[in-house]
């Protein structure tokens, strides 16, 4: 019974644990690197930094977290207005929309991007919808 008692204390505290673990987004991995736990947030690091008005972008922050479906009701219906829609998550326009609005960047900005860049940040933001 005593075996069965701490077992069972073991496994709460090791739940409590991994319950803190999640909750916390950013951890501190090495001297000036930080890991991302939240799996709503995916940054994407950009290996050709561009220039924007003097700022270097060097990372793109996907922020999931916010996103709702009347947002995505709202990119279909701008899509709808150019002949097209959200028909699919292949679709490069859907994608890129979806990627300014997780973003906060314009979607002009982001088709600045190096193409390997862009394809990275396209790739991410239609992984997380496929995984989800």
């Amino acid at each position: 019974m005593k075996i069965e008692k701490q077992n069972a204390e073991e496994q709460t505290l090791n739940q409590n644990q991994e319950k803190e673990i999640v909750n916390e987004v950013l951890v501190q991995v090495g001297e000036n690197e930080t890991e991302n736990k939240n799996p709503e947030i995916i940054i994407v690091p950009i290996k050709r930094p561009i220039d924007f008005d003097g700022t270097f972008l060097n990372e793109v922050k996907l922020d999931f977290t916010q996103m709702t479906g009347t947002q995505i009701l709202k990119i279909d219906a701008e899509l709808r207005a150019m002949g097209t829609g959200f028909d699919d998550l292949w679709n490069q326009t859907v994608i890129l929309k979806l990627m300014s609005r997780a973003s906060g960047l314009l979607e002009e900005d982001l088709k600045r991007l190096h193409g390997a860049d862009y394809l990275e940040v396209a790739f991410r933001t239609r992984n997380f919808f496929i995984q989800w």
